[in-house]
């Protein structure tokens, strides 16, 4: 596989940790990212699928079908405030 030198810009603390965590593993930094990027690569469709489930729960619950009509703002608040937080928490945000 051929390869490709590149410049990035990560912000101190989290260079740092991905620097720690390569030296943990025995790896380079290089490998370490490599590795990283995979993965991320690897997850791509189940993040989007969550994403685009995350999306309908929060379009589902401003148009309730069941009444016809709109919900009131609190649920729709807390609905998209609870799926903003599971995104954060999987990594989609």
């Amino acid at each position: 596989m051929r390869s490709k030198v590149i410049n990035i810009t990560l912000p101190k603390d989290l260079l740092e940790e991905i620097d720690q965590a390569a030296q943990e593993e025995k790896r380079t930094r290089s490998e370490y990212l490599r590795e990283a990027a995979r993965l991320y690569m690897a997850t791509k469709p189940v993040r989007h699928a969550r994403s685009r489930t995350l999306m309908k729960e929060v379009s589902d619950v401003v148009a309730d079908p069941r009444k016809g009509g709109k919900r009131k703002d609190a649920a729709v608040n807390e609905t998209i405030i609870k799926a903003l937080r599971e995104a954060r928490e999987s990594g989609l945000l």
